[in-house]
């Protein structure tokens, strides 16, 4: 009976305190592992939990429109960032999307990251020296997307912590 007690006062004790708690935010809460934020808005929040947490980010500018450069962008996205291993390594990586026509606010930022074609991206670490990554390799004035394992190789090498896939 005695320990009948016991087990009670203890049960409402450790659910009280569990309850009275408050949750404790992680980076991972800050930026989920899927999303992406987006123009300059988003890269304004992503540039504020890139100074609370000191991750990398991943910034990409997208054109979806006529001149869309033969669909290059959507080509990118579905032959490398929409790879099961790439975007399972990007988790970490706070990632920010610009998507053309920017605003004059937005052209300013991708004037800052020198963009003069589409698809480009960059890995962007604390220190604000970005670096431009490699989306495809040119054959003959051919496009031809680079391969997942490449591109996580590149992303690893020119992040200011490489990290090993989770």
């Amino acid at each position: 009976m005695k320990t009948r007690w016991m087990c009670a006062i203890l049960f409402l004790v450790l659910g009280a305190t569990a309850m009275a708690a408050p949750p404790v935010a992680t980076a991972a809460d800050k930026f989920p592992e899927k999303k992406w934020f987006m123009n300059g808005k988003g890269y304004a929040e992503a540039l504020e939990i890139q100074k609370q947490t000191g991750a990398d980010m991943i910034v990409y500018f997208a054109n979806y429109g006529q001149s869309d450069e033969k669909g290059l962008c959507h080509w990118f996205e579905k032959r490398v960032l929409g790879v099961p291993t790439v975007e399972k390594y990007l988790r970490s990586y706070i990632k920010v999307k610009f998507m053309f026509p920017l605003n004059r606010d937005d052209n300013e930022i991708a004037g800052k990251f020198a963009v003069n074609k589409t698809p480009a991206i960059f890995v962007a670490p604390k220190d604000g020296y970005h670096k431009r990554l490699t989306p495809f390799h040119w054959q003959n004035k051919n496009p031809k997307p680079v391969l997942p394992d490449e591109f996580v190789a590149e992303v690893k090498s020119k992040s200011s912590a490489p990290r090993d896939s989770e």
